[in-house]
């Protein structure tokens, strides 16, 4: 009989152990189980973090190199407007004088003009010279001869350029 209540005592003290060695590692299982959750949990807010913040630097780069783009695209709309008004500019204004600048009375005029109106500062009658075109040399000679002599006698001297 005694040997049977040892037995029944170390029977009942290792099922007892059993069940505490059980029931730990249950708990183990279950504090593994929640620090994995966890775990998981934090990985997945971090994930969704970064990428938030990946689409939202995606989303300001776009809208920067839109804004870019649009500032380039205005800038050479008003740069080539500029040109073409520049080229329909030079060509009336080169159109219209290069006639006028070839026959030698207009030029006599007009030089004549700019020295009658020529008031330097110290009032002293200024040594000018007057250049114009060689290959139209005796057309613009005659011109001058036939009513400038009164400034060719002041100072003012007409020199030919090839030029």
């Amino acid at each position: 009989m005694m040997e049977q209540k040892i037995q029944e005592l170390t029977n009942k003290i290792y099922q007892e152990g059993v069940e505490k060695g059980e029931q730990r590692a249950r708990q183990l299982v279950s504090e593994a189980e929640a620090k994995a959750a966890s775990i998981l949990a934090e990985a997945k807010a971090q994930a969704e973090k970064i990428l938030l913040e990946a689409q939202n630097q995606a989303a300001e780069l776009k809208r920067n190199t839109e804004a870019e783009l649009k500032l380039s695209g205005a800038q050479a709309v008003s740069a080539v407007k500029q040109q073409l008004l520049d080229m329909i500019t030079a060509q009336v204004i080169e159109g219209g004088t290069s006639g006028a600048l070839s026959d030698p009375s207009t030029v006599k005029e007009l030089i004549l003009m700019v020295l009658k109106n020529w008031k330097p500062n110290d009032g002293a009658t200024p040594a000018l010279e007057v250049l114009l075109p060689a290959q139209k040399q005796k057309e613009f000679a005659a011109a001058f001869e036939k009513g400038a002599s009164d400034l060719l006698k002041k100072g003012v001297k007409i020199n030919f350029s090839k030029t």
